[in-house]
């Protein structure tokens, strides 16, 4: 209820804890989400903070300009996304790959994803970047698992018009629909149960009913 934040892992140089701590300081956080040593969080005002390793390796907090009204923040391998309450997408780091929907260099400082105004749900692993839109349709930017390039813009994935929820653990993508099903398309899929290297959303097994998922690198729950 504090919105207090634990943590465990690797902290420092040569030191693990092994059981979770709390972070001093932290407050009121809604949802957080972590990529290379470095995580981000939602606060209960809608702004955004960062934790990252700082001297002598112990973490250290810092806000995100620019950011108002957030519901959501996602992070890809060195980038980071937030969603606001009106829809619009903004994304940080870096932009090697395309992973901010911006065909200018990296930022620090947060960038609208253009013509994505309207976003409902969001994600991001490895190198890109997916949210899902008001009519369902999802729109993805980035380095994608399958294809051969980089893809600046944000770009409609086929066959996909009824999004509720958008997954991916940088090699696979997952879509939970309004229905409660899921369609997976990505490199790894046969751990799914689905056909491997598949461009284009294919049906999981015979799951029905579902809510939330999330991937891991090769598990589903």
């Amino acid at each position: 209820e504090s919105g207090a934040v634990a943590c465990w892992g690797a902290v420092g140089t040569n030191h693990i804890e092994a059981e979770p701590f709390e972070l001093p300081l932290v407050r009121g956080l809604v949802r957080a989400s972590g990529a290379l040593r470095r995580a981000c969080g939602v606060f209960a005002d809608g702004s955004v903070d960062c934790v990252q390793r700082g001297s002598g390796g112990w973490p250290e907090r810092s806000h995100v300009p620019g950011v108002r009204d957030a519901v959501q923040v996602v992070s890809g391998y060195r980038h980071f996304c937030a969603l606001d309450r009106g829809g619009v997408v903004r994304c940080w780091g870096s932009d090697e790959r395309g992973q901010l929907g911006d065909p200018r260099a990296a930022s620090a400082t947060p960038r609208p994803v253009a013509a994505v105004d309207d976003a409902r749900d969001l994600a991001a692993a490895g190198d890109h970047a997916c949210a899902v839109r008001a009519s369902g349709a999802v729109v993805c930017w980035g380095r994608q698992p399958l294809a051969a390039g980089s893809v600046v813009a944000a770009s409609a994935v086929p066959g996909v018009t009824d999004a509720a929820r958008v997954t991916s653990n940088g090699l696979d993508m997952c879509v939970v629909t309004r229905g409660g099903s899921v369609r997976c398309w990505g490199r790894g899929l046969a751990w799914m149960g689905a056909p491997p290297d598949r461009a284009e959303p294919s049906p999981l097994g015979a799951l029905t009913g579902v809510r939330e998922l999330a991937l891991g690198g090769d598990f589903a729950c």
